[in-house]
């Protein structure tokens, strides 16, 4: 770390874009792309005292303005419930909010936290003030999907000064897309992590998803798959942290399979570290997923990880005859996962520690912190 930032000198102000944002205090949810934000943006203000200011829209139940710290101040610009017009209003207002932001804090460095109206409105900002950005991306279907409206934003991400890969596909894609390798800064999300957990040798037969129910997070499949398990060992338990459309539909599932016993819905909880705590594996059956924070935060809490065959998951864990990783083919794939898992307890206690291990080695936050702090810094010194 330079002396600079260890004297807490010419540290400057960083503007941060985010069409959804929210803190710890207010109860909306968001991403994962907007949590690990959050997290970065407390950690420069609080640990470095970096001025960090985010321009978001307004959500149901958040202030205008929201003083998480003196350094880092969330502020939001009211918008509409329809999409498209809720985007221009974004763009329109979250540039007014900026130029009076800007007339007091001059901000060297822009950073978004997502691929959408945010680095638009980066774009015109740095066409205007010549401001750098730093574009985040979360998932390389920003390169791949052949959805209209990534192809309209992939000029704004060229035209960004960096591009933040938290995923070494998302390198790939950036590169491959023309994006210079210079420019590409590869910087994953973090979570926090203890050094050492104490696993219990005994189970708690608690099984757990967390994430949004909306179709492509596959939790319709998981309840299936989770009868077969049931029928062998009926004292396990499957947690379902989260809410969103899907939840009538799978609650019906749930009586339909007469499942009521041994699958609750705990809808959208601020504690989800106390379910990470007290249960023994994760379910993950998502798609078009980046890099999850769930999984991530599971792994850090020693979790067994039963998860969907992804390019992300294949990564994260080796994909062979004996890994825990399952196609969405057929029900009784990750049914056979979990009832291997609970037969083979010890093996599985070296999995989950081996998960964690994982965790320190490559995503602890502290590490991920000062690989963005040296981006940071090599722009300061840039721009001298």
């Amino acid at each position: 770390m330079s002396e600079e930032m260890e004297n807490g000198k010419n540290l400057v102000p960083v503007c941060f874009l985010a069409h959804k944002f929210c803190s710890s205090e207010t109860t909306v949810p968001v991403g994962g792309a907007e949590t690990q934000m959050y997290k970065l943006a407390l950690e420069l203000s609080t640990k470095w005292g970096v001025k960090i200011h985010v321009i978001t829209e307004k959500l149901a139940r958040t202030p205008l303005v929201e003083k998480i710290n003196p350094q880092f101040i969330i502020n939001r610009v009211r918008c509409t419930c329809k999409p498209r017009i809720s985007s221009l209003f974004y763009l329109i207002f979250g540039f007014i909010l900026f130029i009076k932001l800007y007339a007091k804090y001059s901000f060297k460095i822009l950073k978004t936290n997502l691929v959408g109206i945010q680095l638009v409105l980066a774009c015109v900002i740095k066409r205007i003030f010549g401001i750098p950005i730093i574009c985040q991306i979360a998932a390389e279907s920003t390169f791949t999907s052949r959805e209209l409206r990534y192809r309209y934003l992939i000029p704004f991400v060229k035209y960004s000064d960096f591009i933040q890969a938290t995923t070494p596909f998302i390198h790939y894609y950036a590169k491959k897309t023309g994006i210079p390798e210079s420019r590409i800064v590869d910087i994953e999300y973090g979570v926090e992590v203890k050094e050492d957990i104490e696993l219990s040798t005994t189970p708690t037969n608690n099984v757990l998803c967390v994430g949004s129910l909306e179709p492509r997070k596959n939790v319709d499949f998981l309840i299936k798959s989770f009868k077969d398990v049931v029928e062998k060992f009926p004292n396990l338990h499957l947690s379902i942290v989260g809410d969103g459309i899907l939840r009538s539909k799978l609650e019906e599932i749930v009586k339909e399979l007469q499942l009521q016993n041994n699958v609750t819905f705990f809808g959208y909880r601020m504690d989800v570290d106390n379910f990470y705590r007290n249960s023994d594996i994760l379910l993950f059956a998502g798609i078009r997923e980046g890099l999850p924070n769930v999984l991530l935060e599971s792994m850090a809490q020693g979790l067994l990880i039963i998860a969907v065959k992804t390019p992300i998951t294949r990564w994260l864990f080796n994909d062979t005859k004996d890994s825990f990783l399952f196609s969405l083919n057929n029900t009784k794939e990750p049914s056979t996962k979990i009832l291997h898992a609970y037969e083979n307890w010890s093996k599985t206690l070296n999995s989950r520690r081996s998960n964690h291990k994982k965790i320190i080695d490559k995503f602890a936050f502290n590490k991920v912190c000062h690989k963005f702090l040296k981006l940071y810094i090599d722009i300061i010194e840039k721009n001298k």
